[in-house]
């Protein structure tokens, strides 16, 4: 009856604990008394006869009636009433569940399918509530696997769980240790394997598809037509390219790829088709800057430099370039929209294209930038003479003024912010004496919150660009390139200055070369400066907390994407596992002499002869472990004889012992008991000799 008690004792007690306390939050230590004393006293009644069951239960309905009357109702009656029904149902369905043989099957079902609501509802469980509830389900199906697939020995079911509930406690007491993390586990293997799986399909699909405008393999390299806030990170490190540079210098090189106008529906699409030749405009008005202003050209404000790029790792059509490049690749025919570059026919594995890369940790090309003036028509004839490639014929002065008004009405128009975003910009703002100025303290502002690859998915209430610059900037303040990308862009926009978002590469030279893997993929904003032309900036926090502008931020604090990114370093506290090793350890050391009081207590109660048999196949699992165990087909008389010269003679003395026992008329005593027993002994020490002997010749070897 004990062993019955014992089993409905660890069913009933965490399903009850986890009803209750999902029930009654406040104050948790009141329901759990409550609970203990009513699973407690209705498990007491279960196992009495009708009579003392009856007289009980009037007594203590006697008790609560007189404590009633004398100190008056409690406020908290209903609550106390609810937790005794709610004690006494969970022991009425574990009966139940008993004596029907479909009953756990149903449980577990109904488990699962609880778990399953809860997930879909984003619902915020207690630790408290989750464990017990976690302990009944585990326990449950422990037992199923018991009855679908018994186990050699004992297979008595109550048997099975108490011997298997002190292990489900260290586990559930172990999870009790480790911390509720502030986000869901990422599963990045299976996430991993089924964008893989995707990715591989997708790029079989485009690859014959030649109407579709999506590259072959988006999903790995990071770009796509339209770039969502709430896009998936795919972790890989997949090599995407190969660069070498005729520049030495430690600046982050940055390669875009595609660039986007319009955020709508919280996300970003390109409209701009305008077959302006942007990039060779761009290059000629901050020529024309530079010309005007004090101090060599090439020594402080720029250097012209090629980049050998090797696209082998990637399939598409757009060419990866940087800021302020010249859309020119030789015996190469190219197709710009938009500002973005495409291969017109033929896509080539590699290509060199040549670009500006101006200074810009220098101080006098700051001032340059700061101090913007507008292109003069002469400037603009200086600026031709220095880029060869372009021709006077189609790259004139009326041209230039016409792609400025084309920037100003596609990447100008201004979004409408809350009172409270207008305010913090204001106030963010209220020292800068000009437009680079503004940029650099809104690229401060951004970069002084937290990076994140995994902030969580956006309110139901976030609709619009306003919503969205408010749940950024007041309530959440974490994200990764692609939020802080868009908000940069957003907030230049609403000051009046053209801004768009560009998708693409960052990484740094070594000694002129670069390997680009795909999770160096990043997002970030470029904006144009009457005067300059289009001027990037690095809004995105850094992986870790640092401060400083995109002048000083590092190669690893800007490899990021919306879609593809690096893995975060995990960190790990060694004292927290210390602690559980030491928890398993004391556990162990409670638990070894409890099981061996029970299995005294059960062997104690076994008959004489049932004594001999579990002693006696004890002693054949010992041999067995020495290599000298029983050999298939071997009677046991055979086994006996070739046992007689061994060590293990004492063994062969007591086999003809049991033979008579078994099959014999012989009646088993207590001597017949202790003779096993001394056997028993016997072989566990010839057991452990034998291993350290083993380790003494290792060590010696």
């Amino acid at each position: 009856m004990i062993f019955d008690l014992l089993r409905d004792l660890i069913h009933l007690l965490p399903l009850s604990l986890a009803i209750c306390l999902g029930l009654f939050s406040d104050p948790k230590i009141t329901a759990v008394l409550l609970c203990l004393c009513s699973d407690f006293l209705f498990l007491f009644l279960l196992y009495q006869n009708k009579q003392r069951r009856l007289m009980i239960g009037i007594s203590s309905a006697v008790i609560f009636l007189l404590y009633f009357l004398i100190n008056g109702l409690p406020a908290d009656a209903g609550r106390y009433l609810l937790i005794g029904i709610v004690c006494l149902s969970c022991l009425l369905i574990i009966k139940a569940v008993e004596r029907h043989p479909f009953g756990r099957y149903l449980v577990i079902g109904a488990c699962f399918f609880l778990l399953f609501l809860s997930i879909v509802d984003k619902a915020k469980t207690d630790k408290v509530v989750f464990l017990p509830f976690f302990f009944f389900l585990l326990i449950n199906i422990v037992e199923i696997i018991q009855i679908r697939w018994p186990k050699q020995g004992n297979t008595d079911l109550n048997m099975h769980s108490l011997y298997l509930a002190p292990f489900i406690l260290l586990m559930i007491l172990m999870l009790c240790r480790f911390q509720i993390p502030d986000r869901p586990y990422e599963w990045d293997f299976l996430k991993s394997s089924g964008w893989w799986i995707r990715a591989k399909w997708e790029s079989l699909i485009n690859k014959y598809d030649f109407s579709s405008s999506n590259d072959s393999d988006s999903l790995f390299t990071g770009f796509s037509d339209v770039v969502s806030l709430g896009n998936v990170l795919y972790k890989s490190s997949r090599r995407i390219m190969k660069v070498s540079s005729s520049y030495y210098g430690k600046d982050i090189i940055k390669l875009g790829g595609k660039t986007f106008d319009t955020f709508e529906d919280l996300r970003w699409i390109k409209t701009d088709k305008s077959s302006l030749d942007y990039r060779t405009y761009d290059v000629l008005e901050s020529l024309c800057a530079v010309i005007s202003s004090d101090g060599d050209i090439y020594f402080d404000h720029l250097r012209n430099v090629y980049l050998d790029i090797d696209c082998s790792g990637i399939v598409t059509p757009h060419i990866f370039s940087p800021l302020k490049s010249l859309p020119y690749i030789e015996k190469t025919p190219l197709t710009q929209s938009g500002g973005d570059l495409f291969f017109d026919s033929t896509i080539k594995p590699s290509y060199r294209i040549r670009f500006y890369h101006f200074f810009r940790h220098n101080d006098k090309l700051r001032k340059v930038i700061a101090g913007q003036r507008p292109v003069d028509a002469a400037a603009f004839s200086e600026a031709l003479k220095i880029v060869t490639s372009a021709d006077p014929k189609i790259c004139t002065f009326e041209g230039f003024k016409a792609y400025q008004q084309t920037i100003r009405d596609i990447y100008g128009q201004k979004p409408l912010l809350s009172a409270k975003t207008a305010g913090l910009l204001e106030e963010t703002l209220k020292d800068a004496a000009n437009d680079y100025e503004k940029l650099l303290a809104i690229e401060t502002l951004l970069s002084s919150m937290q990076y994140d690859l995994a902030p969580g998915e956006l309110p139901e209430s976030v609709h619009t660009a306003a919503d969205f610059l408010d749940y950024l900037l007041f309530e959440s303040q974490k994200g990764y390139c692609v939020h802080y990308a868009t908000a940069f862009v957003l907030l230049a926009r609403a000051q009046g200055l053209p801004a768009r978002f560009v998708q693409g590469y960052a990484f740094s030279l070594r000694n002129g070369q670069a390997d680009v893997r795909s999770y160096m993929a990043h997002a970030w904003p470029e904006v144009y400066l009457d005067g300059f032309g289009w001027l990037d900036f690095e809004p995105t926090p850094p992986s870790h907390p640092t401060t400083g502008t995109q002048e000083t931020v590092s190669v690893e604090e800007v490899t990021d994407s919306g879609i593809v990114s690096a893995q975060d370093d995990k960190n790990t506290d060694p004292v927290r596992f210390v602690q559980i090793f030491l928890i398993c350890i004391a556990f162990v050391s409670v638990l070894i002499p409890v099981f061996e009081v029970i299995h005294k207590i059960r062997f104690n109660q076994l008959s004489s002869q049932q004594k001999v048999k579990l002693l006696f196949k004890q002693n054949l699992r010992l041999l067995k472990r020495m290599g000298s165990g029983l050999r298939k087909n071997e009677t046991l008389s055979e086994f006996a004889l070739r046992l007689k010269d061994t060590r293990y003679s004492r063994t062969a003395d007591i086999i003809p012992v049991y033979e008579e026992l078994i099959y014999g008329s012989r009646i088993v005593d207590e001597n017949d008991v202790v003779l096993f027993k001394e056997n028993k002994k016997r072989l566990i020490r010839l057991f452990f000799g034998r291993l350290f002997s083993r380790i003494r010749i290792r060590k010696s070897a």
